[in-house]
């Protein structure tokens, strides 16, 4: 059973960036639609062929399982995860532990104003460990519970999280 103390978290919510300074940010600047979603991905994994498809700048539905727009309550939540949550002291060295997995079950699409893909973000939850495609996303400043408040963000939203085992 895991015996959660909140002393030891080292996340704390700033409050640095107000919502329109978030949504100045890329890729929220350029997205006209923001997509999460939760996918199967091949067993065993491998990085070029991910479960999450785009080609042409066009999601392949074929292996998602779950897609939802986000509203923009929740896109306001989701950039203060990313922009407004950073470490309680600024001496703590980056404890998040990433492991060697990275097997995505979970992304965020963006879409242009012509309906295109633009850029996500796969989130693997189990490893701790989101890759980009552009390689100009994050998921800001990795605190140890920041995989956590996105893991609930997209349980909040009817996203299901997939273990991989």
């Amino acid at each position: 059973m895991d015996h959660h103390n909140p002393k030891d978290d080292d996340c704390i919510f700033t409050n640095k960036l107000n919502l329109q300074q978030r949504l100045k940010k890329y890729p929220f600047s350029k997205a006209v639609r923001i997509v999460a979603v939760s996918y199967h991905a091949p067993m065993p994994y491998d990085l070029e062929n991910t479960g999450l498809h785009i080609k042409d700048q066009i999601l392949d539905t074929t292996r998602v399982l779950e897609i939802k727009t986000l509203n923009p309550r929740q896109i306001a939540r989701l950039t203060n995860i990313i922009y407004n949550t950073d470490y309680k002291r600024k001496y703590i060295v980056n404890t998040v532990m990433e492991g060697g997995c990275f097997e995505p079950r979970n992304a965020l699409i963006f879409y242009d104003k012509k309906g295109k893909v633009f850029d996500y973000i796969e989130m693997c939850f189990q490893c701790l460990h989101a890759r980009s495609a552009s390689d100009k996303i994050t998921i800001g400043t990795a605190c140890s519970q920041k995989y956590d408040l996105l893991k609930s963000f997209f349980k909040s939203i009817g996203i299901t999280i997939t273990n991989i085992h």
